[in-house]
């Protein structure tokens, strides 16, 4: 669905999406192409599509610095076969490091996928009738998905609430006519609910101001969320970054090398981290259109509230031989994934740096993963290419990179938009 995408409306076909307040990734960046163009086997959240922002977060450095401190006695240094793809030895302490420690899984709070679900829906309702939208169960994926032409519908705004009858507290059931032809709206579900994602095709056709400033674009957000229960950050599960975004159309002219565009969109991305490490696949956004203020896209993937009361541990705490051990096993991991991801580029390839986070599973809670960035050279291309790697130490790497995808074996041919 094309045109629910400002910069790919047909009436705008010179459109393009700029960078806004903050770095916005795009496919051109070289860290992130990694993730948004993957080989078989990419990572993908429980969602109506691989979850770009989950991109996003891997390509974002943590907090957290990288230990780069001289490897400990025991701890392997890699000198392998010229051409062969190795790990810089600071890594490799880390590695080694991360072997030592004892690691934990957290449980998610039980019931709140559900009455997220509820609010969710609430705000859905304003716009699609789910009973009476055209509703199609995913080939690829696990979740559903529902489209409407929208005559009319009760706009949403960034200060409206849901109260505990599930209604919005602003303009009650007040419909907006549209003008024109009729608006295109999509809702897609997961089918356990972990990932919801809202969307209209409306846009502004010219000018309509500068929008939100980035202090209350990411404040309003923020508060859009938490205050609609989307959304329950504590002392250990954590906002940790808010980032706005902005699409602009280009209405310039090729010939005049001119650069004229305005502002059709501005959308804000919250961030997730859980005892100070990133939970790469939580997302939640939020945009607007600038003028008007309405809300037009809600996405909420994987950001179900922790229970640490929930937390098990999966590996105590090991002596030297059991983590050298634990850091070998982990090395032969990290270099066949990073085969498998890459294939003859691995060739040469230098695993330049390595960090922890979480990744949310549906049956585990936050599981610990391993993120690690490497430096490859693709056959006939002198220049250097960023991948970034994500291991699951503990599990299958399947655990992750399927996840929401219907298994091969199991699905039949994909339809064209499922």
């Amino acid at each position: 669905m094309s045109n629910l995408n400002p910069q790919l409306h047909p009436r705008h076909a010179r459109s393009h999406r700029k960078i806004g307040l903050l770095v916005l990734l795009t496919m051109g960046a070289l860290f992130t192409a990694a993730w948004l163009v993957p080989p078989s086997k990419s990572p993908a959240a429980r969602s109506s599509e691989p979850t770009t922002e989950s991109a996003v977060a891997l390509a974002s450095p943590s907090s957290r610095p990288v230990a780069r401190a001289a490897a400990p006695a025991g701890a392997p240094v890699v000198s392998d076969a010229k051409g062969a793809p190795v790990i810089e030895e600071h890594v490799m302490s880390a590695l080694h490091d991360f072997a030592q420690r004892p690691a934990k899984r957290v449980g998610l709070l039980q019931g709140a996928v559900e009455q997220t679900k509820q609010v969710m829906r609430s705000f859905v309702g304003r716009a699609i009738d789910l009973d009476k939208a055209d509703k199609r169960v995913s080939k690829r994926f696990t979740r559903t998905s529902y489209r409407q032409k929208l005559e009319n519908d009760a706009p949403i705004h960034l200060a409206d609430r849901v109260g505990k009858d599930g209604i919005f507290t602003r303009d009650g059931d007040a419909k907006v006519a549209r003008d024109g032809e009729p608006v295109d709206a999509v809702y897609r579900e997961s089918d356990d609910g972990s990932v919801m994602k809202f969307q209209k095709a409306r846009e502004n056709d010219g000018p309509a101001g500068e929008g939100l400033s980035e202090a209350d674009a990411k404040e309003s957000a923020e508060k859009f969320f938490v205050e609609n229960g989307m959304v329950t950050p504590t002392d250990v599960d954590t906002i940790s970054k808010t980032e706005l975004r902005e699409r602009r159309i280009d209405v310039g002219n090729e010939a005049m090398e001119s650069d004229d565009d305005y502002l059709a969109q501005q959308d804000t991305l919250l961030r997730r981290s859980y005892e100070g490490k990133p939970v790469i696949n939580s997302v939640a956004s939020v945009g607007t259109l600038p003028g008007s203020g309405e809300v037009v896209l809600v996405k909420l993937a994987n950001w179900t509230p922790s229970d640490p009361s929930g937390a098990e541990t999966i590996k105590p705490a090991y002596d030297a031989q059991q983590a050298q051990q634990l850091t070998d096993e982990l090395r032969k991991r990290v270099l066949d994934t990073l085969v498998e991801q890459t294939g003859t580029a691995a060739e040469g390839a230098v695993i330049k740096s390595m960090d922890e986070g979480w990744y949310q599973t549906p049956d585990d809670g936050l599981i610990p993963v391993l993120l690690f960035q490497a430096e490859t050279r693709p056959p006939g291309n002198d220049e250097v290419q960023n991948v970034a790697l994500i291991v699951n130490p503990f599990g299958s790497n399947d655990e992750i990179w399927q996840q929401g995808r219907v298994p091969h074996d199991e699905a039949p041919a994909p339809s064209d938009d499922e």
